[in-house]
């Protein structure tokens, strides 16, 4: 998975927030890397997916790749959580 670079700085308001700003960019590139997709892939892959009920029917997503974004996103999640709860900890 892919690292965000960390600022030095001691604000924690701040790094929380740089973090939660990096998710979505984190949560692409592990899907990209996942399925081997290009940037521009995933993008034409959700607009696909959100136009399924209009003019542009889109490809549905099969339950594996369902299944597989939510564990990606858990992971980052996690990921996450581990942070914060090292965070707390250094108080």
């Amino acid at each position: 998975m892919g690292r965000m670079k960390e600022v030095p700085t001691s604000n924690r308001l701040r790094i929380l927030h740089q973090r939660l700003n990096t998710l979505a960019p984190r949560f692409r590139e592990q899907v990209n890397e996942e399925y081997r997709w290009k940037t521009r892939t995933i993008y034409e892959k959700m607009k696909a997916q959100s136009n399924a009920n209009g003019p542009r029917s889109g490809q549905q997503f099969t339950n594996a790749q369902d299944e597989r974004f939510f564990l990606i996103y858990k992971e980052l999640i996690e990921e996450e959580l581990r942070f914060i709860m090292a965070q707390t900890n250094k108080q």
